[in-house]
């Protein structure tokens, strides 16, 4: 009797196991799914239609930005495990076809280490020679793949820094709950081998304010909206994996960002290749978010990107800073700064509008 209970005991993990598996293979299947015609970037944004700030979309977070002299990437990843390959070992990178697939950046901003956005950061800057810059598990990560130490700098809260032609300040915020759990938190160590999907643990999760002559932009990947301690923007790149988007917060995003578009991200089906086509995560409530931002379109454009698609970012009056003459003005050029006269230029040449 006692053997048979043993027995019934040592079966529940497995079976619990293929039970999950087989919810999980079933959730994140490849269901294609088409942009819909009325949220796909208009003309005004094609690249070389004005000027601004070029936005490449990579997939799940990921973008490449560009002001025509510094290119930034921020979470980029080619690598997208399936449910299969989340269970069968440790995560397996192609170096070859990441750094095929980023060809050239100059840094590398991680939101968080998560393998979803932080995964192939390592092989980037193996390849270009990127600096890696993200929490201390995203800086000891790229550092057990074996990226330079001087290719690597950790940020924190508050950081304000110039990278190329851009100036980027930094604010850490806190990653959503994963089922309701605080789950995959914690150090990656430095020399850390092969992980499996839960060991790229993270420990902190960052919005970067992106500003360069050539526009503002906030990369805000998480859904839990942290804006109102970064200046406005032109543009914000906003997840909405995680908390529901709500009419709280894009009020709060409206009132602090003040962006002329936002770019939702974080809304496609990451457990499945890049190369199945477009596919929305099963666990967002995208009809939701779209409902609450069709009701604002009227005073906020937000267009969906496909991969690979490039956009122009135009630069606007809320731009909080330029950089002129190579310097910083101290008071930025934004309305309602205190007079500089190098912002002069900026103000005569007036804002660019997605309406022209």
């Amino acid at each position: 009797m006692r053997s048979r209970k043993r027995l019934w005991l040592l079966a529940v993990p497995p079976a619990l196991f293929a039970i999950v598996w087989a919810v999980a293979a079933v959730l994140f299947a490849h269901r294609p799914w088409a942009i819909p015609p009325e949220l796909r970037a208009p003309p005004e944004l094609v690249p070389g239609a004005q000027p601004g700030l070029r936005v490449t979309y990579t997939g799940v977070t990921g973008y490449e930005i560009s002001d025509g002299d510094t290119v930034l990437l921020v979470d980029p990843v080619l690598t997208r495990p399936t449910v299969n390959d989340l269970v069968s070992g440790p995560l397996a990178v192609d170096d070859a076809a990441v750094a095929d697939a980023f060809p050239r950046a100059d840094y590398i901003l991680v939101n968080h280490a998560h393998f979803d956005h932080g995964i192939d950061a390592p092989a980037i800057a193996k390849a270009t020679g990127a600096t890696v810059l993200g929490s201390p598990a995203a800086v000891n990560l790229a550092l057990s793949r074996g990226v330079p130490a001087e290719q690597t700098r950790v940020v924190k809260d508050g950081d304000d820094l110039t990278l190329g032609t851009f100036r980027v300040r930094v604010a850490e915020g806190a990653h959503a709950p994963l089922l309701g759990m605080t789950l995959m938190q914690g150090p990656i160590p430095p020399d850390a081998g092969p992980l499996w999907f839960f060991q790229y643990r993270q420990d902190g999760a960052f919005a970067f304010h992106l500003e360069s002559p050539a526009g503002t932009l906030l990369f805000h990947p998480q859904s839990g909206y942290i804006g109102e301690r970064l200046p406005p923007a032109d543009a914000i790149i906003f997840g909405l994996a995680g908390y529901d988007l709500t009419e709280e917060t894009l009020a709060a995003i409206q009132a602090h960002t003040r962006p002329r578009v936002l770019f939702p991200t974080h809304y496609d089906n990451f457990l499945q290749p890049r190369s199945a086509g477009m596919a929305l995560l099963p666990v967002l409530d995208f009809e939701g978010a779209r409902a609450i931002l069709d009701a604002h379109r009227g005073e906020l454009a937000w267009w969906l990107l496909d991969y690979g698609q490039a956009v122009t970012v135009p630069r606007t009056s809320t731009a909080a800073a330029h950089r002129l003459n190579g310097t910083w003005a101290p008071n930025g050029c934004a309305p309602g700064a205190s007079y500089d006269p190098r912002c002069d230029s900026a103000r005569q040449a007036g804002p660019l509008s997605l309406m022209e």
